[in-house]
């Protein structure tokens, strides 16, 4: 459990590096979605999380913030973080 942890913070810091230049309010929720799509990456490659589980919840996710009432001045940042998330080499073949 605290390997996970120490890996959430570490791919929550590299979420963020992809969001300089936004405002803090687009940076935050560019680096809420790339964090959590790459903890779910991070915790299939561990082998406790099926890759469809992963793929349809941050999905979800991603459609509930978009939906979210006064989200429409972030949901193009919401869209870019779910695009960069799915690039990432190490979330090959789960998004």
């Amino acid at each position: 459990m605290k390997a996970l942890l120490l890996l959430s913070v570490l791919l929550l810091s590299a979420g963020t590096v992809k969001a300089e230049g936004m405002d803090a309010k687009n940076a935050y929720y560019f680096g809420t979605v790339f964090g959590a799509g790459m903890i779910l990456c991070a915790t299939v490659d561990m082998g406790e999380l099926k890759k469809g589980v992963a793929k349809e919840a941050l999905g979800s996710f991603v459609e509930l913030l978009s939906s979210a009432p006064g989200s429409s001045d972030v949901a193009d940042s919401i869209q870019k973080s779910y695009q960069a998330v799915k690039q990432e080499p190490k979330c090959e073949g789960v998004y």
